[in-house]
């Protein structure tokens, strides 16, 4: 099964028993920029511009390749497989809006053909971003960011609970406010809203939701290479139709961790705590919660990462299921073999129990993906 589409934070539909499915693809990219006359002059004592970005008032990414996808529809049996071709366009705009104020606009196409899909050979998915980055001080900084997704998803296996057409757009809102206190002590505002929006009505009757975030975080230097890290967050997860099963829930974060960073090439970042769930339809719940990455750059445009998280998050069968507990464990290469070309490679494994409502047993899936990439930027 092809990964979802990568800007999408939360997989809102999730298999609901054992499958396993491999991906590999090759892929050439060419990026063209137009750059700015004066772009010294034009970018802000204050700006905060992507590295990647400076100089650059217009991109224009062109990215194709070839496929093999090893069960398309995630499937615990019969698994259907085909090779396929994919094309990415990709436009950017970046402006500097005044001194410290920088807009960036992206529009990112992901277009799929598959020689043996049943039905739908061609799959279509947008994106389109918006983000704003304001400094207001030396120490105050604001950044804002806006992402509208159009998923096309038309079927899914037929042994699955939900086995009808799972197209749906989405979108999220995003706002980080941080201040640097003093030397040693930074502090942040967090919020962030998505909803989730399916074509199908019986599907849209079921999971149409919205989730708002709301966080706090504190960040201290106790040494140089060393921070530690807590924060507090509340969630609220409310669904559009709430009259058959009541889905709704309120969530209380308590996170702790820490940042190690000994040198330019090495970065180590753990975050653990507990997530206490108010349902409003079920018995209350307390969940563990982990985050752990780190990367080493062995070369300025060369690195390994990796990183594994734990939690709790929606499920797709909300009349059998409360929520489901995941793990996901990822790992990447990447690897500059001249100054525009790129080797890289990622492997995801995720296992995922889902919690019952009172009747069924309690059911566990995993899946495996592999994909593997040479790109040319």
């Amino acid at each position: 099964m092809r990964p979802m589409w990568r800007y999408l934070l939360v997989d809102p539909i999730r298999p609901l028993m054992s499958c396993s499915s491999g991906f590999f693809e090759v892929k050439l990219a060419v990026k063209f920029a137009l750059s700015l006359l004066f772009p010294v002059a034009l970018w802000g004592v204050y700006a905060p511009i992507p590295e990647q970005d400076q100089g650059y008032l217009f991109m224009v990414a062109l990215e194709g390749g070839a496929g093999f996808d090893s069960n398309i529809f995630g499937a615990p049996a019969n698994e259907l497989d085909s090779f396929l071709i994919t094309f990415s366009p990709q436009l950017k705009l970046n402006y500097s809006v005044e001194d410290q104020t920088f807009l960036s606009a992206v529009y990112d196409l992901d277009a799929n053909f598959y020689t043996d899909r049943p039905s739908n050979d061609s799959l279509l998915n947008h994106m389109l971003g918006l983000s704003l980055s304001h400094t207001f001080s030396p120490t105050l900084y604001l950044d804002l960011e806006d992402t509208f997704l159009i998923i096309d998803s038309p079927e899914s296996f037929e042994i699955r609970t939900l086995q009808t057409d799972q197209s749906f757009h989405a979108n999220s809102i995003y706002a980080n406010l941080r201040a640097e206190m003093t030397q040693n002590f930074s502090a942040s505002l967090k919020f962030r809203h998505q909803f989730f929006s399916y074509d199908n009505t019986v599907l849209a009757s079921l999971l149409d939701r919205g989730e708002s975030e709301f966080g706090v975080e504190g960040r201290y230097k106790m040494l140089p290479e060393l921070s530690l890290l807590a924060e507090y967050r509340f969630q609220n997860v409310g669904y559009d139709d709430n009259s058959v099963t009541v889905k709704d829930s309120d969530s209380n974060f308590f996170l702790f961790g820490a940042e190690y960073l000994p040198d330019e090439k090495l970065s180590l970042t753990a975050v653990g705590g507990i997530e206490d769930r108010d349902r409003d339809g079920a018995p209350d719940g307390s969940f563990g919660f982990a985050e752990v990455f780190a990367i080493y750059r062995y070369l300025p445009d060369s690195f390994v990462s990796g990183g594994i998280n734990f939690g709790a998050q929606e499920t797709d069968n909300v009349g059998a299921y409360l929520d489901e507990e995941n793990l996901g464990i990822f790992a990447n290469i990447q690897h500059a073999v001249t100054h525009s070309i790129f080797a890289s490679g990622s492997g995801f494994y995720e296992s995922s129990d889902l919690n019952a409502r009172p009747g069924p047993a309690r059911a566990q899936w995993i899946s495996v993906k592999i994909p593997c990439e040479p790109v040319w930027v």
